[in-house]
């Protein structure tokens, strides 16, 4: 299961708490789970997505499921941006941080190259 679409429907403002439940735990049951894009979420949002992605991290180590994680940030960027609770579970998941480059390259920057 790809996490990024289920966050950002958590981050609209219609959401409903029922749809909220049913997203976080579709997340917590998934087989494997791409997190894409960890940090491009808006700033507003970062408190609530901590306290489901804690959730959903919880669930799945508990379990042992898989979780993968893609983000622009860096491993320091990632520990300020997120709370204690939930860069913990990232780290006690067994997650190995694999930088490729220093830059980010979006669709047009890269077509000139």
């Amino acid at each position: 299961l790809c996490a990024h679409h289920q966050f950002w429907q958590l981050q609209k403002a219609d959401v409903d708490r029922r749809s909220a439940y049913q997203i976080v735990e579709e997340m917590k049951i998934a087989d494997m789970l791409f997190c894409d894009d960890l940090g491009a979420e808006q700033d507003t949002y970062v408190d609530r997505l901590c306290a489901w992605l804690y959730d959903v991290l919880e669930a799945r180590n508990l379990k042992r499921r898989p979780t993968c994680f893609v983000s622009n940030l860096t491993e320091k960027r990632i520990n300020e941006r997120y709370n204690e609770r939930v860069t913990g579970r990232i780290q006690t998941g067994g997650v190995q941080v694999i930088q490729y480059g220093a830059e980010s390259l979006d669709f047009e920057t890269w077509r000139k190259k």
